[in-house]
């Protein structure tokens, strides 16, 4: 269905664990909480605030691609629920490091939070929105996203559930050769530095000579 839908990409992708891919998955067309999301992307979004309901106090998602579905999810959780869920949205840091701005911390805080993503994969960013939260004394109701591509469980997270409407698992190689060595590196395929974290992996890579 993403796929017919032009949400996924294919090329040299680094991803935020810094693994690399063939593929890129843009399920938004922006990453604000504007951005514009096709009818079927809105359909997964209330079959995750459907599953997803029960306790939840507020949604909190990291500044990403999944910034638009989380923001949906949240409003449907409202009409489901008939009470207002807010929604919470992190920031990035000058040193490109996730963090709540001071003025959510108590919407947080002592608060059953369900956090929104889009793509799964390695569990990086939903860890480091999963220690936010718990640094600030949340309650962690669950964890719901989009496409659960690295077939991760409840019990990698440390979560009470993880929902994803739809669950594919992909490969992905280290530049480094471990576990498995990117072929795209050996042939020489350009890292795209649009999409993913290409831009911040080639800095790296040069600054280290």
């Amino acid at each position: 269905m993403l796929q017919n839908l032009g949400m996924i990409r294919k090329g040299h992708y680094v991803y935020a664990d810094s693994s690399h891919g063939e593929f890129y998955v843009a399920l938004s067309k922006g990453k604000t909480e504007s951005a514009e999301l096709p009818d079927e992307l809105v359909e997964l979004c209330h079959a995750m605030a459907r599953f997803s309901a029960d306790g939840v106090e507020v949604v909190v998602s990291a500044p990403s691609g999944g910034t638009a579905i989380g923001k949906c999810v949240a409003e449907y959780l409202s009409e489901l629920l008939g009470r207002k869920i807010p929604f919470v949205l992190l920031e990035k840091t000058k040193d490109n490091l996730l963090a709540i701005r001071p003025e959510d911390v108590s919407r947080v805080e002592r608060r059953s939070v369900l956090i929104v993503d889009d793509v799964l994969h390695h569990g990086t960013t939903v860890r480091r929105v999963l220690q936010i939260v718990r640094g600030i004394r949340g309650t962690i109701a669950g964890v719901s996203v989009v496409w659960n591509r690295g077939d991760l469980t409840p019990s990698d997270l440390l979560v009470p559930f993880l929902y994803a409407p739809i669950k594919h698992k992909l490969v992905s190689y280290l530049p480094f050769g471990f576990p498995l060595p990117c072929p795209l590196c050996e042939e020489g395929v350009p890292i795209n530095t649009d999409l993913g974290h290409g831009k911040e992996f080639l800095a790296r890579k040069s600054a280290a000579g």
